[in-house]
């Protein structure tokens, strides 16, 4: 599978912080996250802010996400929706912990067997 890159402008949305506090008691402080979908963003800029080591980076410069061997503790993105189904696919061959902020409707699809 090749490298997609979101196409839609619609996929370009900056996480508000009342969508990412409260997730913080999950994260021990001690994790290195890697936040790959923007290096600068709001995710970046949240976590930094709350004591956290965290890692930003983005396809912009010059990392893309599905080649990236970027060494964390856990990834804690808002990906791409029109490309969420290749995300997710990625972030389950990482093996590592991750946090996909996405829409309710991301649980629907062909992707999605709950039996």
């Amino acid at each position: 599978m090749g490298y997609k890159r979101a196409n839609n402008r619609s996929d370009i949305f900056q996480t508000p912080n009342t969508a990412l506090e409260p997730i913080l008691q999950f994260i021990p402080k001690e994790y290195t996250i890697w936040e790959p979908a923007s290096a600068n963003g709001n995710i970046v800029k949240f976590f930094s802010e709350n004591g956290y080591n965290i890692i930003g980076t983005d396809i912009t410069n010059g990392n893309d996400f599905f080649t990236s061997q970027i060494t964390s503790d856990c990834i804690i993105t808002n990906p791409p929706y029109s490309i969420k189904d290749l995300w997710i696919d990625r972030c389950y061959k990482l093996n590592r912990p991750f946090m996909l902020l996405l829409p309710i409707t991301a649980l629907e699809g062909i992707y999605r067997d709950w039996e």
